[in-house]
């Protein structure tokens, strides 16, 4: 037999406090029912403490021998049986204690994930920015891991940017209409400056033509590069008075407004441009952003296939060794 300690509760196993200790057990427990019957007569659903929250089931009321009546909740009385909650499946725990079977406790779990960040949507994405915006070392290694993935994924990025423009461009107010809207406002002169480099790039060089009724030359000039007009099929000299007079008269006009276009146009010294605007060549040619490549683009492509395919493999590589971190093993083949 063991001996007693002479200090009681748990570390005792003495026969004396053993028994003490099931009669106060016993006496805790026919206390919580008593006041769980007495909230129960007012409550419209079943008030029994169930982790961090009430049982929340509903309360039947059945008559009893000489009349009396008897509340009872349906959801407490298939945990007590070792009856699932939700189907007729026996629970996945100790009977008393569980409430579901293994596949509706996933799916309730779930359920819960889902209703607790959309509750705290706002305050979890806020404490994400903040701890992103205040620590550099974070912010560095996402961005390392950001830029490896969109090597690696091309075609996801390609993907994802098509969504998000179907998604937003339908929108004036959109966070994406709004962006281009302030990035054309203020490199709106460097784009017409760009347009006017092209025009003179790729206007086909015009010399005069010789006269068709006296065959000399026109001597016809062009009023402004990339503006120069049709060039003239008969010389001034024969043309009629009132022709001479029409033509005269329009390339004055012309001149002046040649004039007053290259008066608008800024000083090339005050124009904003990008940060990483492309650089062109004579015939209005791009070339490949990468360092030492010369491949001339088309389009609206930024890099050569072959500098593209050398960065995936090189980001394959970066991120072979992160592949599969994080994933969730012991959820597959849940029921959704």
């Amino acid at each position: 037999m063991n001996q007693c300690s002479g200090a009681g509760g748990r570390g005792c196993a003495c026969p004396f406090h053993v028994r003490l200790r099931e009669r106060h057990r016993g006496y805790a427990r026919a206390r919580r029912a008593k006041r769980l019957d007495e909230e129960m007569q007012t409550a419209a659903t079943c008030p029994r403490r169930q982790g961090s929250s009430t049982c929340g089931g509903r309360i039947r009321v059945d008559v009893v021998e000489f009349g009396k009546t008897k509340l009872t909740c349906e959801r407490c009385e298939r945990r007590t049986r070792g009856i699932c909650r939700d189907c007729p499946a026996r629970v996945y725990g100790q009977v008393g204690k569980a409430i579901r079977c293994a596949r509706c406790a996933r799916v309730a779990t779930r359920e819960a994930v889902r209703a607790s960040e959309a509750r705290h949507h706002d305050e979890r994405i806020e404490k994400s920015r903040a701890y992103y915006r205040d620590n550099e070392e974070v912010r560095r290694r996402r961005n390392e891991y950001k830029r490896a993935w969109r090597k690696a994924n091309p075609e996801k990025v390609r993907a994802q940017k098509k969504r998000y423009v179907d998604r937003h461009a339908a929108n004036p107010n959109s966070r994406y209409n709004r962006y281009h809207k302030k990035y054309r406002t203020r490199y709106r002169e460097q784009k017409r400056e760009l347009e006017r480099d092209r025009l003179q790039a790729v206007a086909a060089p015009r010399t005069a033509r010789p006269c068709t009724r006296c065959g000399k030359s026109t001597r016809w000039r062009p009023v402004h590069k990339g503006h120069a007009g049709k060039p003239w099929t008969v010389c001034t000299k024969c043309l009629h008075p009132c022709e001479r007079k029409t033509r005269l008269r329009n390339r004055r006009r012309a001149l002046a407004r040649a004039k007053a276009w290259l008066d608008s146009i800024p000083d090339p010294s005050r124009i904003r441009r990008p940060p990483t605007a492309a650089v062109r060549g004579p015939g209005w040619e791009r070339t490949c952003i990468t360092p030492g490549c010369d491949t001339v683009l088309t389009h609206r492509k930024k890099k050569c296939t072959k500098c593209r395919q050398r960065d995936a493999q090189a980001a394959n590589q970066t991120l072979a060794h992160q592949r599969g971190r994080g994933r969730r093993t012991d959820l597959e083949g849940a029921v959704a």
